[in-house]
């Protein structure tokens, strides 16, 4: 039974501790490289099977082999075979070499050859790798020796000089390699067939990096597409391309139609509408519904394209992967901003006042707005508020918090106990990977936050996402790509945002400064 590389030299090591074999030809073993033994030296493959049949003999004495060692005897035995085994792996593989480089042994030729002989086995003027078959073609095809390649050279020279020929291909050359010489262009495949053909032995050493440097193929993407506004709304199925609406009428709205009616009013109307001051109006008031305006909202397309050319596409997948989620993400921020706009557009920009740090500033003026918005709708306290701030400014307000005054725990605050400060005042975050991006970072200081934060404020409901579909046509071709031997991806997103409800949203600008600033170090001068 042959044996595996660990299992040998667990072997050789068993006999060694047993008295039976040198414990140097375990490190004599261990000098193979890749774990195979066919590749230490002729001499040392002879060495250890001769020390090993040695070591069986003396374990299983031919005068008396019932006396043996039956364990330790199998293990040896199992043993001199993978030696074996090896040595004959390495002469093949120096027969296979040889014939490689030198070719079949020509056939022998009389002392005197006839002229027949001679033309036979004289040198072919056309000469081709080793190890490759090869036939050479006329441009129309049919083959030729190398008499005739010489002789199409000469006809087309001619028709040249008496201006007949176009001085086009003549005569090709195809060689045909065996499967055992073909390359690839994969370093491991072809390190080896390269190896098998010019030995190991042949590789070696003289300091420094000799060996081919590994390929490292995989372009890494750190970008992602991920779209929190878009999965923050509420979606509808849009495959008409849009939507048509009325947004009803608002609360204020309805006050037309209420009317505090007394008893001493209602005695003498019009006397108490003429009264100093009125005590009512001559008439209880009245709410006329009147058509409300129609409202279309159609789908955008966010379109995204990718040429290619067909060598890349077919020899070089990680860069064309890489360039595809890349993309994704790039068409991701172009329509998470677009939605964002979109909103922003529709509201009441207001702004806020700087008094501390950072967090307390931002929190208060959320605060704030939201206690507005809910006093001028009339929300009830279980009405959820969504508002769409920066990602970023989570880690402006960590930083806030670090740089407050020691001892309350502050530096290791996470996103869900800074989403639960929104979320105790009855407000919803929604971190926009593509509001207010950084600038680009030069060398020298760091880009510091942005000195305002905007932040976006609704009411839950107020908005939906129109959902078009998407239409992908994959890898497209026409006779314009294929002339230049491209590619091109193909695929659009069909959406938009549309405000179904009459209540307007606010848009607060924030001045910030991450400096940690709390009400007991400074003097507060505020109006909220």
């Amino acid at each position: 039974m042959k044996l595996s590389f660990a299992q040998l030299r667990a072997a050789l090591s068993a006999l060694a501790d047993a008295g039976t074999l040198s414990p140097d030809l375990v490190d004599l073993v261990d000098g193979a490289r890749d774990g195979d033994l066919s590749n230490l030296p002729a001499g040392d493959l002879s060495r250890l099977d001769a020390e090993l049949s040695a070591a069986f003999d003396e374990l299983v004495p031919e005068d008396a082999p019932e006396a043996a060692d039956l364990d330790i005897a199998t293990v040896c035995a199992s043993a001199v075979e993978t030696v074996r085994a090896a040595s004959e792996r390495r002469a093949a593989d120096a027969r296979q070499l040889v014939a490689s480089v030198r070719g079949p042994d020509a056939p022998s030729t009389p002392r005197r050859p006839s002229l027949a002989d001679a033309a036979r086995h004289a040198r072919n003027g056309v000469r081709v790798p080793h190890g490759s078959r090869a036939r050479a073609l006329m441009a129309a095809g049919e083959p030729l020796d190398a008499d005739g390649v010489t002789t199409a050279l000469v006809a087309a020279g001619r028709d040249l000089l008496r201006g007949r020929g176009d001085g086009g291909t003549v005569v090709t050359l195809e060689a045909d390699y065996p499967e055992d010489r073909r390359l690839t262009g994969e370093p491991e495949h072809d390190t080896a067939v390269v190896a098998s053909v010019v030995g190991t032995d042949a590789l070696v050493a003289a300091g420094g990096l000799c060996a081919p440097l590994e390929a490292h193929y995989d372009l890494g993407v750190w970008s992602t597409a991920a779209r929190p506004l878009r999965a923050a709304l509420p979606a509808f199925d849009t495959s008409r391309g849009g939507i048509r609406f009325t947004r009803g009428a608002s609360l204020a709205d309805a006050a037309a139609g209420v009317t505090v009616w007394t008893e001493a009013h209602d005695v003498d109307p019009d006397a108490g509408a003429g009264a100093e001051p009125p005590t009512g109006p001559a008439t209880k008031n009245v709410w006329r519904i009147e058509c409300p305006e129609e409202v279309e909202v159609r789908v955008d397309a966010v379109v995204e394209r990718l040429r290619v050319g067909n060598f890349a596409r077919m020899l070089q997948p990680e860069q064309v992967q890489q360039a595809l989620t890349l993309l994704e993400a790039a068409a991701a921020r172009t329509a998470e901003a677009k939605l964002l706009d979109t909103i922003v557009d529709d509201a009441t920009v207001v702004a806020a006042a700087q008094v501390l740090g950072a967090s307390r500033d931002l929190l208060s003026a959320v605060d704030l707005a939201a206690a507005g918005y809910r006093s001028r709708n009339r929300l009830s306290d279980e009405a959820v508020l969504r508002v769409a701030l920066p990602s970023w400014t989570r880690h402006l307000l960590r930083v806030d918090l670090a740089r407050q005054l020691p001892g309350d725990s502050t530096t290791a605050v996470s996103d869900a106990q800074l989403a639960e400060h929104f979320s105790v005042r009855g407000v919803s975050p929604v971190w926009v990977l593509d509001a207010q991006v950084f600038g680009a970072q030069a060398a020298g200081p760091l880009v510091p936050f942005p000195e305002t934060v905007r932040a976006t404020l609704w009411a839950e409901g107020t908005y939906v996402l129109l959902d078009g579909g998407m239409l992908h046509l994959g890898w497209t071709r026409d006779h314009e790509l294929n002339a230049v031997n491209d590619a091109e991806l193909f695929r659009e997103v069909f959406e938009n945002v549309a405000r179904v409800a009459p209540l307007t949203p606010l848009a607060i600008d924030v001045p910030v400064d991450p400096n940690g600033t709390t009400s007991g170090t400074v003097d507060l001068v505020t109006s909220a």
